[in-house]
C-alpha cells in the first residue's frame, strides 16, 4: 500500500457520511455516496488484497464497503451489494479469523445483502451461523447476538415459517427488554418486527396496537421524520388496511408520505411505496378518483425510473386497473394491463395470480372491441395458466373457462362451446352445489349450446340430471326445467314424450301460477304445436283456442301477442284440413297485424302467407296467387330479394302456379329462384338442390323432357356431392332422372340408372323394403319401354311375387305390378297368362279401388283387346 492510498483511504472515511450506523438512516449522506461509490469501492477492494495494510485501515476500508454495500441495497442493486459484503468478509476472515466479532459483523452484513437478493436460503444460513458463534464468543444476551437472533428470525419469516419467526421475536423481546431496557432502540426494532410477523399470520388487530407504542416511541427517541419512525408510521398504515380500518390507515399514509417527500424526495421507492399504501387507504374511504390519481403518478415514476420489471411497479399497475374495473373504465384498465402484459409475464410469471388477473382482463378487451381471434388466444393461454396456478376446479379457473366457453359459443363453434361448458358445469357443481346461480347460468348456457349444436340428447340427458335434483315439483324454476325438459324431447324428435312433460307442467303452471300467467301460455302454446305434430289436430285447436281467449282477455284483442296465438290457431286449422277455418283466422290475424303493425311488417307478411297456403290447400288456387304474389312483393320490399323469407314464398308461389294449371309459369319461378338461391346459398346448398329437383319435375310434368333431364342431371351432381350415393334423397332424385330418361325416350339411360339405384336400395333397405320394390317395378318398366321384354317379364314376375308376400294380392303397388307382367306377357303373344292377370287386376281394382278407378278401367281395356286378339 502506498502512502497517497493509506492517505486517500483515510480522507474517505473521515468524508464518508456517518451520522447513523445504518446507511439506510441517513439519507441526507446518499448524494455523497452515489458521486464517490465506484472510487470507494475500486480503493478500498484493492487495499483489502495488500499485506502491509494496518488494522485501523483494514477496519476503516471494510466500514467503508460496509456502507457501500448498504447504499447499493438503498439503490436497488442488491447483487452489488452483495458483491461488496463478500470482499469484506473474505477480508475479515484472511485477517481476524471465521468467529472474531468483526467477521461476524461482516457475515451480518453480507446475510442482509443475501436477503434483499432474494436470496433467502443463503440469508438464513448464513444469520444461523452467525448468531451460533456469537452465542459461543460473546454469550446469549451480548446485543450483537440478540442482534443476530433478530435477524435469524425475520429470515425465518422471509421463508414462510411465521410460527418460527413469531416465537424467536417474542424471545429476542424478552431478552432485550431484560438486558436493555424496553425503551431501548434494539426493543423497538424487534416488537416493530414482531407487530409484523403478527401481520404475516393474518392478525393485523393484533399487530395495530404494538406498531402504534413503537411509531409514539420512535417519535420520541428518534423524531417524527426519522427514517425507522416513518417505516414504522407505514407499516402501521398497512396493518389498519388490513384490518379494514381505512380512515385511520389514510391519515396515517398522509403523514408518511409527506415526511417521505421531504425526507427521502418525491421519486424514492420509499416515498412511491408509501404513495401507493395511501392511495389503497384512499379507496377504502371510498375516495376512487383520489387513489386513481395517486396511482397514476406512482406508476408513472417508477416507469421514469427505467426498471418496467420493478415488481412495486407492477403492482401499482396492478391496482390502478382494477380501480379502472370498479370505476367502469374497462378500457382504460386493458389498455394498462396490455402495455405491461410482457412484464407481469416476465417478472411475475405466467401463472402468476396478478398476470393471470391482467391478461383475463385484457383478453375480455379483446372481445369488447372485435378482436374475437386474439381474445381467443389468450384465453386459452390464460386457462393453461389459472390450470397451473390455481388447479383446474378453482373458481378463478373455471370462471376463465366460462369466458372461452362463451367465446366459442358466440362465435358459432357449439361443439368447442359444449366441451368447455359441460368442464365448468362439472366444477361448479362439485363447487357450489347444482343450485348455485353460476351452476345454474352454465346449465343454461350449456343447454343452449346443446340446441343451436342439434345433440338434443344430451339437453335432454341434461335437463333430467337438473330436474331429478330439484325439490319442490311445483317451484317455478322446477316447472320451468320440466318446460325446458319437454321443448328439449321435442327438439330431439320424441314428440310423445314431450307430451308426457309438457302436460303435467301445464297443469301445475296453471295451480301454481295461473291460467293468464305469460309462462303457463306458453307452455300451453307449446303443447299444442306438439299436438299438431302427431296429428292430435283437434286437441291443438281445442289449446290454441283456450291460448287465444285467454290471450283477449289479459292483453286485448288487437295485441300483438293476441295476434299471434290467432295466427298460430290458423295454423292448427290449416294442419288439421280445415280449411275454411284456417282462411277465417289467418283474415283476422292479417287484418289486426295490418292495422298494428303496417301491410309491411314481417309479422304481417308471415300471417298474408299463411292465408295464401291455405287458400290454394282449399282448392281457391287463383286467389292462393294473388295472395302469394303480394306476399313476395311484400318480402322484396320489407327483407329484400335474396332473404330466405322472400325466397321461401317464391317457391311458394311457383308451387301455386302449378295447383293452378300454369305449368310454364311455375317453371319460370322456379328458374328465377333457383338463380337467385345459387347466389345466395350457393350450388350445393340444400335449398339450391331442393328447387333443382322441383323445378326438374316441373318440366317432367310438364311435358319438357329434354329440359327435366338437364336440371335432374344437375341436381343429381349436387345431391352426390353433399349427401353421397348412397343417401336417400340421391336415390330419389337418381328414380327422377331415370322418369326424364323415360319420357325423353331414353329406355337405356333409365335402365342404367334404376339398376344402380335398386342395387343401393337392396343395400341400404333389403330387398322387401316398399321402395326396393318399386324401384324394382320401374327397372322393369323401363325395360319393357325398350323393347327388351324378357329382361322385362323375368323383372316383374320377381316383383310381383314379392309384393304379395309383402303388401298383399290387393295392394294397388300389387295390382299395378300385375298389369303391367300381363300387357308383357300380351306383347310377347302369351295371350292367357295376360287374360288371367288382366281379368284378377279389374275385378280386384274394381272392388277394393273403385269400378272407375284408372287401373280397373284400363286392365278392362287390355282384356278387350286380349280377347280379341284372341
Amino acid at each position: 500500500m502506498t502512502i497517497s492510498d493509506a492517505g486517500e483511504l483515510r480522507r474517505l472515511r473521515a468524508a464518508a457520511p456517518a451520522a447513523e450506523e445504518e446507511i439506510s438512516n441517513d439519507p441526507a449522506g446518499w448524494p455523497w455516496w452515489a458521486e464517490s461509490l465506484t472510487h470507494v469501492r475500486d480503493l478500498a477492494t484493492r487495499l483489502l488484497r495488500s499485506d502491509d495494510l494496518t488494522e485501523d485501515d483494514h477496519r476503516a476500508a471494510v466500514w467503508l464497503l460496509h456502507q457501500a454495500s448498504g447504499y447499493l441495497v438503498e439503490v436497488e442493486r442488491p447483487d452489488e451489494s452483495v458483491a461488496a459484503a463478500e470482499t469484506a468478509v473474505r477480508a475479515d476472515e484472511a485477517r481476524f479469523g471465521p468467529t472474531h466479532p468483526d467477521t461476524l459483523r461482516s457475515k451480518e452484513a453480507l446475510a442482509g445483502s443475501l436477503s434483499e437478493a432474494d436470496r433467502l436460503d443463503e440469508a438464513r444460513e448464513l444469520i444461523e451461523s452467525v448468531h451460533a458463534d456469537r452465542v459461543t464468543v460473546l454469550g446469549p444476551d451480548h446485543p450483537e447476538t440478540l442482534r443476530a437472533a433478530d435477524t435469524a428470525a425475520l429470515a425465518a419469516l422471509d421463508l414462510g415459517e411465521i410460527d418460527e419467526a413469531i416465537s424467536r421475536f417474542e424471545r429476542v423481546l424478552a431478552a432485550r427488554r431484560r438486558t436493555l431496557g424496553d425503551g431501548h432502540r434494539d426493543c423497538l426494532v424487534t416488537r416493530h418486527n414482531l407487530a409484523y410477523a403478527y401481520v404475516e399470520d393474518g392478525r393485523p388487530e393484533d399487530a395495530i396496537p404494538i406498531y402504534t407504542e413503537v411509531y409514539d416511541a420512535s417519535v420520541s427517541l428518534l423524531g417524527p421524520e426519522h427514517p425507522e419512525t416513518l417505516f414504522t408510521l407505514k407499516a402501521l398504515g398497512d396493518a389498519q388496511v388490513d384490518a379494514d380500518q381505512p380512515a385511520e390507515a389514510a391519515e396515517r399514509f398522509a403523514v408518511a408520505y409527506a415526511a417521505r417527500r421531504r425526507v427521502f424526495g418525491e421519486d424514492h421507492p420509499e416515498t412511491l411505496v408509501t404513495r401507493h399504501g395511501l392511495a389503497d387507504a384512499c379507496f377504502g374511504t371510498d375516495r376512487t378518483e383520489e387513489a386513481a390519481a395517486h396511482l397514476r403518478d406512482v406508476v408513472a415514476r417508477w416507469c421514469a425510473r427505467g426498471d418496467r420489471g420493478d415488481t412495486r411497479l407492477l403492482n401499482a399497475v396492478h391496482d390502478l386497473g382494477c380501480l379502472y374495473y370498479l370505476a367502469d373504465r374497462d378500457a382504460d384498465a386493458a389498455e394498462l394491463f396490455e402495455e405491461f402484459l410482457p412484464e407481469f409475464r416476465a417478472v411475475l410469471g405466467e401463472d402468476s395470480a396478478r398476470t393471470i388477473y391482467a391478461s383475463a382482463g385484457v383478453a375480455s378487451h379483446y372481445v369488447d372491441i372485435g378482436r374475437t381471434d386474439e381474445a381467443l388466444a389468450l384465453y386459452r393461454r390464460t386457462l393453461a395458466a389459472c390450470e397451473q396456478h390455481y388447479g383446474p376446479d378453482h373458481k378463478r379457473t373455471l370462471q376463465v373457462r366460462y369466458e372461452l366457453a362463451t367465446l366459442h359459443a358466440e362465435a358459432g363453434r357449439d361443439d368447442e362451446a359444449i366441451a368447455e361448458f359441460e368442464r365448468v358445469l362439472d366444477g361448479e357443481r362439485a363447487l357450489h352445489g347444482p343450485h348455485h346461480e353460476d351452476t345454474e347460468q352454465t346449465r343454461v348456457d350449456l343447454v343452449r349450446a346443446y340446441q343451436r349444436a342439434g345433440r338434443h340428447a344430451d339437453q335432454v340427458r341434461l335437463l333430467e340430471r337438473t330436474l331429478s335434483e330439484r325439490t319442490d315439483p311445483e317451484d317455478p324454476g322446477t316447472l320451468q326445467l320440466a318446460h325446458q325438459l319437454a321443448d328439449a324431447l321435442e327438439d330431439d324428435d320424441r314428440p310423445e314424450d314431450a307430451i308426457r312433460r309438457y302436460e303435467p307442467t301445464l297443469a301445475a303452471r296453471r295451480r301454481v301460477l295461473g291460467n293468464d300467467d305469460a309462462a303457463t301460455m306458453f307452455t300451453a302454446a307449446n303443447l299444442a304445436y306438439t299436438y299438431r305434430r302427431v296429428q292430435r289436430h283437434d286437441d291443438a285447436i281445442a289449446l290454441y283456442r283456450e291460448v287465444l281467449e285467454t290471450a283477449r282477455a289479459v292483453h286485448g284483442a288487437d295485441h300483438p301477442e293476441t295476434l299471434t296465438d290467432r295466427h298460430l290457431l290458423a295454423d292448427a286449422y290449416l294442419d288439421a284440413g280445415r280449411y275454411d277455418e284456417a282462411i277465417a283466422e289467418f283474415g283476422r290475424a292479417l287484418d289486426g297485424r295490418t292495422a298494428l303493425l303496417g301491410a309491411d311488417h314481417r309479422a304481417t307478411l308471415l300471417s298474408a302467407e299463411g292465408l295464401a297456403y291455405a287458400l290454394r290447400e282449399s282448392g281457391r288456387v287463383e286467389e292462393a296467387v294473388d295472395a302469394f304474389e303480394r306476399v313476395v312483393d311484400g318480402y322484396r320490399r320489407v327483407v329484400g330479394a335474396d332473404e330466405p323469407e322472400t325466397l321461401h314464398a317464391v317457391r311458394a308461389l311457383a308451387r301455386a302456379h302449378q295447383r293452378a294449371g300454369r305449368a310454364h309459369r311455375a317453371i319460370t319461378t322456379f328458374e328465377e329462384l333457383v338463380t337467385r338461391q345459387r347466389t345466395v346459398f350457393g350450388e350445393r346448398h340444400e335449398e339450391t338442390l331442393d328447387t333443382l329437383h322441383e323445378l326438374a319435375d316441373s318440366c317432367l310434368r310438364a311435358e319438357r323432357p329434354e329440359d327435366s333431364v338437364f336440371w335432374y342431371e344437375w341436381a343429381v351432381r349436387g345431391y352426390r356431392d353433399t349427401l353421397g350415393d348412397d343417401d336417400p334423397v340421391t336415390h330419389d332424385v337418381w328414380c327422377g332422372l331415370a322418369d326424364a330418361f323415360l319420357a325423353a325416350d331414353r329406355p337405356e339411360d333409365a335402365i342404367g340408372v334404376y339398376t344402380r339405384v335398386l342395387t343401393a336400395r337392396r343395400l341400404l333397405w333389403g330387398e322387401e323394403h316398399k321402395e326396393t320394390l318399386v324401384t324394382a317395378h320401374n327397372l322393369a318398366h323401363a325395360h319393357q319401354s325398350a323393347g327388351r321384354l324378357p329382361e322385362a317379364i323375368t323383372l316383374y314376375e320377381g316383383v310381383l311375387d314379392d309384393r304379395r308376400r309383402v303388401q298383399g294380392d290387393e295392394h294397388e303397388g300389387t295390382l299395378i305390378t300385375a298389369h303391367n307382367l300381363a300387357t308383357a306377357y300380351l306383347a310377347t303373344g302369351r295371350v292367357e297368362p295376360a287374360v288371367e292377370l288382366h281379368e284378377h287386376v279389374r275385378t280386384t281394382a274394381a272392388r277394393v279401388l273403385g269400378p272407375g278407378h284408372p287401373l280397373a278401367l284400363e286392365a278392362g281395356l287390355f282384356l278387350d283387346e286380349a280377347r280379341g286378339d284372341d
